[in-house]
């Protein structure tokens, strides 16, 4: 009644997983309902308390399993800033709270532009380099070549920061000042004179002093990060009964090295942004990734091919070649590449895939090898419908073993409807199709729309189409009746069989529903599947459901068998 006078969201929200419920009493004071004395009225009231019980204690399971308390705590004492802030701030204030303090020590004031400042900032003029590989099944040797923490070694190899950049090459002969991120800058042209032969002129065409002049505070900040990242990683190994706090320490100095790039850039909100350090980072990056595929395309004994790039890795395509052969050239390959770039600037040879599917920007599967020795490979997949998780779960299933879960997020149906009736007018939920024997799920929407063409994306690699498979598979015609007549001219035989069948289908039933006994501590009744358990998430409520349907069925063809075996009697 109360919800048919007022709209329910106004009551309780949108959905319970959003917590509306914790403001249901509080809504209905309000409004001049007194829902608190109804309340407890209410028969199995108890579930809610019980619900709710098993969602506090499931969160402080996820506390303890993820360790963010001793992760959280590290993290705070590594950046100097305090337990909440780590979890309430973003990462520009993590790389200020340790840039500020290194640059107050060598008498630095950090800028603090306004939000216009920061609009009139010219636009950034670089991107990343990203190749778009062609689509292909790969049955050969794949390398997947990586450099390491590249946009910080980047910084700390050619001293790139605030404090060493002259501003562009185009302005150095200017008298005026001109502009340096969200402020002005005005270099003497005798100083530039007397510094000619210490200058670097970045891919952008900025120019910065080397480290021979004045080293960046940026360079040195990230060369401490990274050095002492390597030496709690060593430290790792040598004290095993502080694994998990050193993990969290190295892994917090890997994102503060990770997001010092993004600082200079967040041209929108950021802190202290300048487009020249942060063009000049990512033009840099672009190219020594390309002076690196040049390499390896010209080299006649690697005989090897770059057939995708993305930002700062690489892969690289082996024809004929077999896994020892890949992972010896690999190493190569990284030792040459590192080789002629400036330290600290280091390709990493990852993995070997063997074989792959490539089909588009990072949307990539294939067999994993880590090294040599190495037998049984791992599925690694990135993009496809096997780790997305807005694809239904059959389709993930299915194609990840047509390869060799992520379950549904929204939770609706497709069911048949009327001809030329539109898809949003056949959206049922879940419980619609489990309560009204009426509806039917429209499988051919799953296949069509969903299944095949996720399928068709990896089969017509091979010139298959799966879609043409389906016309044939559903051209077929079954039996029109429960049973045939080769069934019922053998009746002794048949009941045999279909008492078997019904046994084990009464065995199946009465797992399941023990399953979910213990689960839920819900008593099942096979004729009322809705009782109980009320999780759409859980795999085994809808299996539950089919073993239902199929006891039934059985149940009825052998009660059709036993009825024409006593009327021929």
């Amino acid at each position: 009644m109360l919800l048919c006078r007022n709209d329910p969201d106004i009551l309780v929200g949108y959905e319970l997983e959003m917590l509306s419920w914790g403001y249901l009493f509080d809504r209905a004071d309000r409004l001049g309902y007194d829902l608190r004395s109804r309340f407890f009225a209410v028969p199995f009231r108890w579930r809610v308390f019980h619900y709710y019980f098993l969602r506090t204690i499931g969160n402080l399971q996820l506390l303890i399993s993820r360790d963010i308390v001793n992760r959280t705590s590290e993290m705070a004492r590594l950046f100097g800033i305090q337990f909440l802030e780590v979890l309430s701030r973003g990462s520009q204030f993590r790389v200020e709270s340790i840039m500020l303090r290194m640059a107050k020590a060598e008498g630095y004031v950090a800028l603090s532009p306004t939000p216009d400042q920061r609009r009139r900032m010219s636009a950034p003029e670089c991107i990343a380099l990203n190749m778009e590989p062609e689509s292909m099944f790969c049955s050969y040797p794949v390398l997947v070549l990586d450099f390491q923490s590249l946009y910080p070694s980047i910084c700390i190899a050619y001293n790139y920061c605030f404090s060493t950049c002259l501003g562009k090459l185009v302005h150095s002969c200017s008298h005026e000042r001109i502009d340096f991120g969200c402020w002005k800058l005005k270099v003497p042209t005798s100083t530039l004179s007397k510094l000619r032969q210490h200058l670097v002129c970045s891919p952008a065409g900025v120019v910065f002093v080397d480290d021979t002049i004045r080293r960046g505070i940026l360079p040195e900040m990230l060369q401490e990060i990274l050095n002492t990242r390597i030496m709690v990683k060593k430290c790792m190994k040598e004290y095993a009964s502080n694994k998990v706090i050193l993990d969290a320490r190295q892994m917090g100095l890997k994102l503060i090295a990770n997001v010092t790039y993004g600082y200079t850039s967040a041209n929108f909100s950021g802190r202290m942004p300048c487009v020249e350090i942060a063009d000049s980072i990512v033009q840099k990056g672009r190219e020594t990734l390309e002076a690196a595929i040049r390499m390896v395309n010209s080299h006649e004994r690697w005989n090897a091919k770059v057939i995708y790039g993305d930002t700062d890795s690489m892969f690289v395509a082996l024809p004929g070649r077999d896994k020892e052969e890949a992972f010896k050239i690999g190493a190569e390959i990284a030792a040459a590449v590192t080789e002629v770039n400036p330290y600290p600037v280091k390709l990493k040879f990852e993995k070997v895939y063997l074989p792959c599917v490539l089909q588009t920007k990072k949307r990539y599967v294939g067999y994993s090898y880590e090294s040599a020795d190495q037998r049984e490979p791992i599925f690694d997949a990135k993009g496809i419908e096997t780790v997305r998780r807005d694809t239904f779960y059959f389709c993930q299933r299915v194609q990840r073993k047509g390869l060799p879960r992520i379950g549904e997020r929204v939770p609706y149906v497709i069911v048949c409807g009327e001809p030329r009736s539109t898809l949003i007018s056949c959206v049922r939920e879940p419980w619609e199709l489990v309560r009204n024997p009426n509806l039917k799920l429209n499988y051919v929407y799953y296949v069509v729309r969903q299944l095949v063409p996720a399928l068709n994306r990896v089969c017509n690699l091979f010139n298959l189409d799966c879609h043409d498979l389906f016309v044939q598979i559903s051209g077929r015609s079954g039996a029109s009746a429960d049973m045939c007549s080769d069934c019922i001219s053998d009746p002794m035989n048949s009941y045999l069989t279909l008492q078997c069948q019904l046994r084990d289908a009464e065995r199946k039933l009465s797992c399941a529903i023990r399953l979910c006994q213990i689960c839920s501590e819900y008593t099942h009744s096979p004729g009322f599947p809705e009782d109980g358990c009320v999780s759409i998430d859980c795999p085994v409520y809808f299996q539950r459901l089919l073993i239902c349907d199929n006891f039934v069925a059985s149940a009825k063809q052998f009660q059709q068998l036993t009825d024409v075996m006593f009327s021929t009697q």
